[in-house]
């Protein structure tokens, strides 16, 4: 019994001599940012600053049509000069450190980040695990004022969106800040636009927002040009980060267009340098499931499968390879990692080639080989519309 005593005694004095939280605020008296954007104006103050902030009683709400936060806009002469003002304007402390997605703006996107990055990387309330996108033909300030017909906080609508389209999420901002830092990476964002009408609530349309691809940032970390949705796609699939996404593939001779939907993929790039320039071989590795076929193929042959399989190979390394030579005759910018894997393989050479390498990385050769694997063809082997004579035997 003693010893239990003076086991309590012990608890309760090291607890006396633990520190509490000395700057405490109460949850009821923060203002919770979940989204904030950045634009830019030609005139001063040129920095606005835009903040979606969660209401109180919109977190419970049950509808997602309902009104579950504001949005409030400062402009400045700096990032936290904006943020100043807003605070000005709430009955609430401003919390930032629950953001998980920010916009920027295309103006602000060309006239370069460099400047803002500095409060956003330097104060520690910025959560660096989170999403940003840059938004194409419109500023920040429109997207962070959108309704989302399916998410409460409907600046969470893009989060969502990237992830169904098989991108991570949560890490597009870290992912940012990593490339910028590195010697030859260059930089890259998600892209979205604000789609006029594209909502239909009750009797009146609405604006929406849409994903459509990614944009290529320079090493002065301005926008210099945009991928879109098919080319970001083939990007993260040779970076090997493609988790899962449906691909609709042209096949030859106009047969059609056919949906697969991809669950595994893997990617692997050699490089061999022996003289010249350096020669890149990209190997593109996927299996799925056929989830729509409106053509006259009869897919339960397994000489047609093999066709199919090897047609959608065919076309998807030629869209690879003429995504990644735009890139490089274009924007003279590695947005591959190419640079690293001429590092793993010729360490030696690469301190001597590292500061040329947008040079050489434009002018490198790339082949492209992709191989897909059709695990299923559906419920249905043969398409239930067509009469057995309508059905190509064949293939081309």
């Amino acid at each position: 019994m003693m010893k239990r005593s003076g086991g309590l005694i012990l608890a309760i004095a090291a607890g006396l001599c633990l520190s509490g939280c000395w700057d405490q605020t109460e949850l009821n008296d923060r203002a919770i940012v979940v989204g904030s954007g950045l634009d830019w104006r030609d005139r001063a103050p040129s920095i606005i600053v835009t903040e979606q902030i969660v209401l109180p009683q919109g977190v419970s709400a049950k509808s997602a049509l309902s009104q579950n936060s504001i949005a409030v806009s400062a402009s400045g002469t700096g990032v936290l000069n904006a943020m100043n003002k807003i605070q000005s304007y709430l009955s609430r402390k401003n919390f930032i450190s629950h953001r998980r997605v920010f916009f920027v703006g295309e103006a602000m996107a060309k006239h370069g980040l460099l400047n803002v990055l500095d409060e956003m990387t330097r104060n520690p309330d910025v959560r660096l695990r989170s999403d940003a996108f840059v938004v194409r033909d419109a500023t920040a300030q429109d997207v962070l004022r959108l309704r989302s017909p399916l998410e409460k906080i409907p600046s969470l609508g893009a989060v969502r969106s990237r992830h169904l389209l098989g991108a991570a999420t949560g890490t597009s901002f870290l992912d940012f800040l990593i490339a910028a830092a590195d010697e030859t990476d260059f930089a890259t964002l998600p892209v979205v636009r604000v789609r006029q009408e594209g909502l239909i609530l009750g009797q009146r349309e609405e604006d929406i927002l849409q994903f459509i691809g990614r944009a290529v940032f320079s090493k002065d970390l301005r926008l210099i040009d945009y991928l879109t949705v098919n080319e970001a796609t083939y990007r993260l699939w040779v970076l090997g980060v493609l988790k899962s996404t449906t691909l609709t593939v042209p096949l030859p001779r106009n047969s059609g267009e056919m949906a697969v939907d991809v669950r595994r993929f893997r990617s692997k790039v050699m490089v061999n340098w022996t003289t010249g320039i350096p020669n890149f071989d990209i190997r593109l590795m996927a299996a799925g499931s056929v989830i729509e076929n409106p053509t006259t193929l009869d897919l339960k042959k397994q000489t047609i499968v093999k066709k199919v399989e090897q047609a959608m190979g065919a076309t998807i390394a030629r869209r690879t390879w003429k995504m990644i030579h735009k890139v490089q005759t274009r924007d003279h910018a590695d947005i591959f990692q190419f640079g690293h894997d001429v590092l793993r393989r010729y360490p030696g050479r690469w301190n001597t080639v590292k500061k040329d390498w947008p040079a050489i990385f434009s002018a490198a050769n790339v082949t492209v080989h992709c191989d897909i694997a059709l695990l299923t063809t559906g419920v249905t082997g043969r398409s239930p519309h067509l009469n057995p004579q309508q059905f190509d035997q064949s293939g081309w």
